[in-house]
């Protein structure tokens, strides 16, 4: 695509910024060319401090950038040739600190320069410099057409605004930042969010990548690319910025797929439905998804800041504490709804508010739903209490403008902002919507996957569009509905009774282990939604072991089965985090360790992994006091002795420490921040778990973990040898037989 033609170069020569931004323009253009090992191009106020325009040093070969180390110098003077010849003679006169031999000289002008090759070629002949080149404003075009986020950003500079649908991610951060008064911190994005961040690197490290984003909106998901990029080292910030490019429209991706160099794409388009080939072409990409898209492929997760991080971040950025913390409550830490705040401080209502409540909230308690599946149209017109082409008519009315409050991408409706639509809808909810959502929830989420009627081996040619009948999007956005009834309405605690009940008529004692299995990818918000009621129908679960048996079956193979437990997993370990709830989920998770056929199995996740990673007093997981986990323990111990001594031996230090793995945290839910714990605390945790667990020696096995572990306790009052005596002698009382003390 071209957006820069050579006259709009040399016409912006004549500018009295020209000199400060060329530099500028020249690093970015380098940065979005290739890896670049070192760059020193000094611009705006730093452009006259002596020495060398630029040296760079890079470790790939491009047509405009070469190869290795080269020193550069540039000019706006209308005599280009002159100065160019100037340069030269001063370089070759006085190269500084650098070798020529070995070195390429560059000399850039945004003139007419037309005899720039001619001079290029005379120099090169004076075998001076390795290589001599000259770029004129034709050059500058061409370089420029190949890297489009650097020809967005270069355009916007010199005041040239285009119709397409292609901007520089670093344009879009200042436009989308300065909305807001004050203007909107990278730490808005970034506060708290320091694994994501480190998730982000990681992925970003490959040559070639593509991942997503998944945040409450789209606009979240591409500040946050932004913020993380711009928290790189200097040469890595360069890098990204100068490659990445948002991408509104197919034919625009197509164009610059096709004609461009090695950019970092941003597609934000209905119709993208993967990046292969742009792989293929030598580019990367970052997909931002809504919280009801799924994508298949790595993905990054953005959490809501809590309430305590977000009041930091909006300190940072001018606001006093009790302003701070007072916007943090009324806007529930939704950066989409925060951008609505005027100058005044007053909300401004989005367009769409003032549309048929009627229609609008059935479209919040759903979420999405795919047009293309007939069950989720009916289900669409039982939650509306409407025809189906009405809802449709209605929801393409919503789809227009700046503002929209649905998108429609091949057939499937969405909310553009959970969070924002809820915000101004949820008060909204009367119990006539509640009871249609009450029967929807049932309907959809008693719908069982059809692969778990299949034999075993059989399970894995059921094709993924017919396991269910209703469509990922629709159980997706659902269970989010779910959550947000019971945690973030005004009238919670009614509400939170509402989805106890709601729960309880999907999970109970008649729930069959073949719907246990097909709610895998609900049960972790299910449990932080209704946590009671989850305990209660895994209470059942761990009586009834002809279902945990077939469970663990259907676990035990990757191709045939799937994790089928992993999800009953993954809400457990969520409610692991409750004050409330969290001893009694310890507790399930030990009745569901003592059910595994396979324990020492390291497929997938066991429920004694999950133990063994919750008491690691070193990496405290739970909202568990030191005297808690150890009361835990014994209770564990008192279930099954060697289960206990598993974990006993897991929890007391190792020579030379040891690692641990996370395991699953709430979403939606917030939970009281943990404490860091001292070398004092984690020696303090050991020696008085040492010390119940002398009392608790009942087997030789458990003498050799404390014979094991006793090197790393740090008090000499334990009578190990004492406890070992007494259990001894207890062992051969039948036989008469005493141990001489």
């Amino acid at each position: 695509m071209k957006w820069i033609d050579s006259s709009d170069i040399k016409n912006w020569a004549n500018k009295r910024d020209a000199q400060d931004l060329l530099p500028l323009l020249i690093r970015k253009l380098i940065h979005a060319s290739v890896d670049v090992e070192s760059i020193d191009i000094p611009a705006g106020s730093s452009v006259s401090t002596g020495g060398w325009d630029g040296i760079v040093k890079t470790n790939g070969q491009h047509a405009y950038v070469p190869s290795g180390d080269s020193v550069w110098e540039f000019g706006v003077d209308q005599q280009a040739i002159k100065k160019a010849e100037s340069d030269y003679v001063k370089r070759v006169k006085d190269p500084l600190t650098e070798t020529p031999a070995d070195t390429h000289y560059v000399f850039a002008s945004p003139r007419a320069f037309t005899k720039n090759r001619t001079w290029a070629k005379d120099k090169s002949q004076d075998n001076v410099w390795k290589t001599v080149r000259a770029y004129n404003a034709s050059d500058l075009e061409a370089w420029l057409n190949i890297c489009p986020s650097v020809s967005k950003w270069f355009s916007a500079q010199i005041g040239l605004h285009s119709a397409d649908k292609v901007e520089s991610l670093e344009i879009w951060w200042d436009e989308w930042s300065s909305v807001t008064k004050p203007v909107t911190s990278t730490e808005l994005l970034l506060n708290d969010r320091q694994e994501t961040l480190e998730s982000f690197k990681d992925l970003i490290a490959q040559s070639r990548f593509m991942f997503s984003i998944e945040s409450d909106s789209l606009d979240e998901s591409i500040a946050f690319i932004y913020c993380a990029a711009n928290s790189l080292e200097q040469t890595l910030r360069d890098n990204f910025l100068s490659k990445a490019i948002i991408i509104r429209s197919k034919a625009d991706y197509d164009s610059i797929v096709n004609n461009s160099d090695n950019c970092i794409i941003i597609p934000v388009f209905p119709e993208f439905e993967g990046g292969r080939y742009a792989l293929d072409k030598g580019h990367s990409l970052i997909v931002p998804v809504g919280q009801s898209k799924s994508f298949k492929g790595s993905s990054i997760t953005l959490e809501r800041l809590s309430k305590s991080a977000f009041t930091k971040a909006l300190e940072t950025m001018g606001l006093i504490h009790q302003k701070a913390w007072q916007i943090a409550a009324d806007t529930k830490r939704s950066l989409t709804v925060f951008r609505r705040i005027n100058t005044d401080g007053k909300l401004i209502k989005p367009y769409w508010s003032s549309a048929d409540v009627k229609l609008l909230v059935p479209m919040l308690l759903i979420g999405t739903f795919d047009s293309n599946n007939e069950s989720d149209k009916q289900m669409a017109s039982m939650l509306f209490d409407a025809d189906y082409d009405e809802i449709d008519k209605f929801l393409q009315n919503l789809s227009l403008g700046e503002d929209p409050f649905v998108r429609k991408i091949r057939g499937v409706w969405e909310l553009i902002s959970f969070r924002d639509a809820w915000y101004f809808l949820s008060n909204e909810i009367d119990d006539a919507v509640k009871e249609r959502y009450r029967k929807c929830f049932l309907t959809v989420y008693s719908d069982e996957n059809t692969r778990f009627l299949k034999e075993l081996e059989e399970r894995y040619l059921v094709p993924t569009n017919e396991q269910y009948e209703f469509s990922v999007y629709m159980r997706r956005s659902l269970k989010n509905t779910f959550a947000l009834l019971a945690l973030e309405s005004d009238n919670q605690s009614d509400n939170q009774s509402y989805v106890d009940s709601l729960l309880g008529e999907i999970l109970n004692e008649s729930t069959t282990w073949n719907l246990w299995a097909s709610l895998r990818d609900e049960l972790s918000i299910f449990a932080e939604a209704a946590p009671a009621s989850y305990l209660c129908g895994i209470s059942y679960l761990v009586t009834q072991k002809e279902k945990v048996s077939e469970l663990y079956r259907s676990s035990s193979n990757a191709l045939f089965g799937g994790h089928s437990l992993t999800g009953i997993l993954w809400g457990l370990e969520n409610i692991v985090w409750s004050e409330d709830y969290g001893e009694k989920a310890v507790i399930l998770i030990a009745k569901l360790a003592l059910l595994d056929p396979e324990p020492k199995s390291n497929y997938v996740n066991r429920p004694i992994n999950s133990l063994k990673e919750i008491f690691k007093y070193w990496h405290p997981q739970g909202n568990f006091s030191s005297d808690t986990r150890i009361e835990l323990i014994e209770q564990i111990h008192s279930l099954n002795n060697e289960l206990g001594w598993n974990i006993i031996d897991s929890a007391l230090p190792y020579r030379g420490g040891g690692t641990a793995s996370g395991i699953s945290k709430p979403m939606w839910r917030e939970f009281r921040e943990i404490e860091k714990v001292t070398y004092g605390d984690i020696n303090c945790f050991a020696n008085n778990l040492y010390k119940k667990a002398i009392e608790l020696i009942n087997s030789s096995r458990s003498i050799i973990i404390m014979l094991k572990r006793g090197d790393k306790i740090n008090d000499d009052n334990f009578d190990l040898l004492g406890a070992v005596h007494i259990y001894f002698n207890h062992m051969i009382t039948a036989t008469n037989v005493t141990i001489a003390s």
